[in-house]
């Protein structure tokens, strides 16, 4: 006759070390840690530190199209542009302007922003600066990698030669409750041939 034996495991808990994790959705973290402001992790509440925008990526004023931060002259077909962004709290826009050339045969422009799904979600819209009026949001990035952490929003669109148009990052979703109505963005932006 056999005899049934139970061995007792004893049931284990890993630590989660500190600044281990990017913050989740609207400051998510495992229990006992706090997200970080300072950079979008999950620490010991006695490491978390306040968000903060970098002053080197301010470009304030530039809450309106009379106060927009003008990016480099763009070719018909051109190089990325790449630029780092910050949203601070309670900030409703970030515009940046850029104009076409007045010599392609046909130009559109290809643009996306990424942030940290930590804080308030963020979008882009297309402005004709000239007609004062909003021509195109942004919508799922079909393609492109995504760093950890972080959500992308895509825009392309077909312009005219010759007009001002204005990028504009503006919040675009929940801010948790208020407590996090702000954001650091990377956006891109390339002028191509449609």
């Amino acid at each position: 006759m056999r005899a049934l034996i139970f061995v007792g495991i004893a049931a284990c808990t890993p630590t989660i070390t500190s600044g281990a994790y990017d913050c989740g959705t609207q400051e998510l973290c495992p229990p006992g840690l706090v997200c970080s402001g300072a950079d979008n992790t999950c620490v010991d509440p006695l490491a978390a530190e306040p968000f903060a925008c970098d002053p080197a990526v301010l470009h304030e004023p530039d809450d309106s199209s009379t106060q927009a931060f003008a990016l480099p002259t763009l070719g018909c077909v051109s190089n990325t542009y790449i630029d780092s962004g910050c949203l601070a709290a309670g900030d409703v826009s970030n515009w940046s302007m850029f104009s076409t050339p007045n010599n392609c045969t046909a130009v559109a422009v290809t643009a996306s922003i990424a942030f940290p799904i930590a804080f308030q979600p963020l979008g882009m819209q297309l402005w004709d600066i000239t007609a004062n009026q909003m021509i195109a949001t942004d919508d799922e990035c079909t393609k492109g990698v995504v760093a950890a952490g972080d959500a992308q929003r895509c825009l392309e669109h077909t312009l005219e030669n010759s007009k001002t148009y204005g990028i504009v990052v503006v919040p675009n979703g929940p801010d948790c409750g208020g407590t996090c109505n702000f954001n650091r963005y990377n956006i891109t932006l390339q002028l191509t041939n449609p």
